[in-house]
């Protein structure tokens, strides 16, 4: 695949979308490094899929922080078998939010940060 970096000069490499995550990693922290501005996921984004996303951290921060609450509450509690407990908890909180983490070219944007913060946050302000 033709690919043409930000300061014009075009290169033949694998395409990003086919890459395995390692490679899509180091691919991507090479970019970084020659071009502070480069965003290997500009051209897949759009607006309706950073709302998706934005949602879905909504849910998924929610969700993450309501069960840690459990958890933390739970192990203050200093129940016996507090082990059995904190690792069911927390297989259950993978399982959980795993469907809610958001796409790979959503991660780190902002958008989709404030969307888990205001999740995490309306978990906490209903244990008020």
């Amino acid at each position: 695949m033709k690919y043409t970096l930000p300061d014009g000069k075009v290169v033949n490499i694998k395409d990003p979308s086919t890459m395995d995550p390692q490679q899509r990693a180091q691919f991507n922290q090479i970019m970084q490094q020659n071009y502070p501005d480069f965003d290997i996921y500009e051209d897949e984004r759009t607006a309706l899929g950073q709302l998706q996303n934005s949602v879905r951290g909504i849910y998924g921060g929610a969700l993450n922080t309501g069960l840690s609450s459990i958890q933390g509450v739970l192990g203050l509690a200093g129940l016996s078998d507090t082990g059995y407990v904190q690792e069911g908890l927390s297989s259950l909180r993978e399982k959980v939010v795993k469907p809610f983490e958001p796409d790979e070219a959503y991660a780190d944007t902002w958008l989709t940060k404030l969307g888990h913060g205001a999740g995490s946050y309306a978990a906490m302000a209903a244990w008020i």
